[in-house]
């Protein structure tokens, strides 16, 4: 009995290791993601504290880590939003109080310490423990060129109109000069008869005999 007790404990002993040892590889594994990654990140508790600031944060803002450790994000994220007026302040609180992914995206344009400007594109990213609660916020941003910005703005509306044009409770088609389908939602391709993929290019007295009789 007491073999099989010791046994059992230097078992335990192994599994409580084997579950350290796991968790400190994930944790090592997380950090050198994070060092190593281009996008900026910085971790805030749910007072707004910064508690986290990655190479490329740093970088960008132009704080050191234990500069900014300790300090309101928003003395060390300065964002100004040529287009919606957003604050940092307001950006983070939204994120806090509503538990919600908020993007950061348009003419949003990051102040560094130094005063250099760089536009950015991100994602401020609420925190939720294993309680439920939300234990504070992790920005995700990077800088942009001017060129990359309108590819990536390019890029964001063309989905915006695809989700709207494919969802419309309408059938609408759009057809070229000579007649060619360009064209079709998913309503539009039901009362065709088919699937917009396998509807595209055909002519409209294809899809449409009574127009060629017309």
């Amino acid at each position: 009995m007491r073999r099989t007790s010791k046994t059992a404990a230097k078992a335990g002993a192994r599994v409580v290791a084997d579950e350290g040892n796991a968790v400190a590889e994930r944790e090592r594994f997380l950090s050198a993601m994070c060092e190593s990654t281009a996008d900026g990140l910085i971790a805030t508790d749910r007072n707004r504290i910064v508690t986290f600031l990655n190479p490329a944060a740093q970088t960008l803002t132009g704080w050191r880590e234990e500069e900014a450790l300790g300090r309101d994000l928003i003395h060390i994220f300065n964002i100004t939003d040529e287009e919606k007026g957003n604050s940092t302040e307001s950006l983070a609180m939204k994120a806090l109080r509503e538990g919600t992914v908020v993007s950061m995206s348009g003419g949003m344009t990051l102040i560094a310490k130094d005063g250099t400007a760089h536009r950015i594109l991100g994602d401020i990213v609420p925190v939720i423990n294993d309680k439920g609660e939300i234990a504070g916020v992790v920005l995700a941003f990077r800088s942009i060129a001017d060129d990359q910005w309108v590819a990536e703005e390019l890029k964001r509306s063309e989905e915006r109109y695809r989700l709207l044009f494919d969802n419309y409770g309408d059938p609408i088609s759009i057809y070229s000069i000579d007649g060619s389908l360009l064209m079709v939602n998913s309503v539009g391709a039901k009362s065709l008869g088919g699937k917009s993929g396998d509807l595209v290019d055909k002519s409209i007295y294809h899809l449409h005999p009574e127009q060629a009789l017309g």
